[in-house]
């Protein structure tokens, strides 16, 4: 570093001597008059600037290609590479590393083709890890449940299973003041009713009508006799008369019945 500082230095010195040095350098376009100095070399108190370091590194990449799609491409430079190779059908392998804002190197391999994207790497997502417990079954749950495999295996074997027996209620059973109130309110019901039936009424209801052309007896002997065939009078019959009538020949008619 330093012998190419010293280099543009001394490249430097000569061409401002060149320019100094040389009356006339201009001369043959402008008037221009040289000043002559005399060089005197550079002065002690100069100092040499600060040489910076620079990190060096090399970035490569690269791409390959026939008139049959084949190809391989790729590149690499400080924190991430990839390579890639695809054949002429369109299926491609390759992998890729970098690393994450975390500080971790990502390595990741993958094929694609017919039958997809498969990929391999060590920074895949992980699903969480679901400790569950199975729900504990209620007695009636587990009472229900075995009913129903009990069933199940008895219609598979072809064979009814037997319904349970269960014991009906007895019927209600009235108390002596229900019973005592119950004839009371028949006993007033049926007075209150045979008031309120009118007599002719009540010969009417009393008849049994049997099938026809008789009607049965009534317990009171009453008879009624079946009513009389009424003969439809006669009407007298002719021979109907058919009119036709060609309103457009070969199109239309029209029939009268007289």
């Amino acid at each position: 570093m330093k012998s190419t500082i010293a280099c543009l230095l001394v490249l430097a010195v000569a061409a401002q001597a060149q320019y100094y040095g040389y009356g006339g350098y201009y001369g043959g376009y402008y008037p221009y008059a040289g000043v002559r100095t005399a060089y005197t070399g550079i002065p002690a108190t100069a100092a040499y600037p600060v040489a910076y370091g620079y990190p060096s590194y090399s970035a490569t990449q690269y791409h390959a290609q026939d008139e049959l799609g084949q190809a391989s491409f790729g590149y690499a430079h400080p924190g991430q590479a990839a390579t890639n190779l695809r054949d002429g059908f369109g299926n491609q392998i390759g992998s890729y590393a970098y690393i994450n804002p975390e500080g971790k190197e990502v390595r990741v391999s993958y094929t694609a083709d017919s039958r997809g994207f498969r990929v391999l790497s060590n920074d895949l997502p992980v699903a969480p890890v679901a400790n569950l417990v199975a729900p504990v079954d209620t007695p009636e749950v587990a009472q229900a449940k075995a009913e129903h495999a009990a069933a199940v295996t008895a219609a598979k074997s072809g064979v009814a299973p037997v319904a349970p027996v269960v014991a009906l209620p007895s019927p209600v059973q009235d108390t002596p003041e229900v019973a005592a109130a119950k004839a009371d309110f028949a006993v007033k019901f049926a007075a209150a009713k045979a008031a309120a039936t009118p007599a002719v009424r009540a010969k009417r209801q009393v008849l049994g009508y049997g099938a026809y052309p008789g009607y049965a007896v009534s317990p009171y002997a009453y008879t009624v006799a079946a009513p009389a065939v009424v003969a439809a009078p006669a009407v007298p019959v002719r021979e109907a008369t058919l009119t036709k009538t060609i309103l457009t020949p070969g199109h239309a008619v029209a029939y009268r019945v007289d």
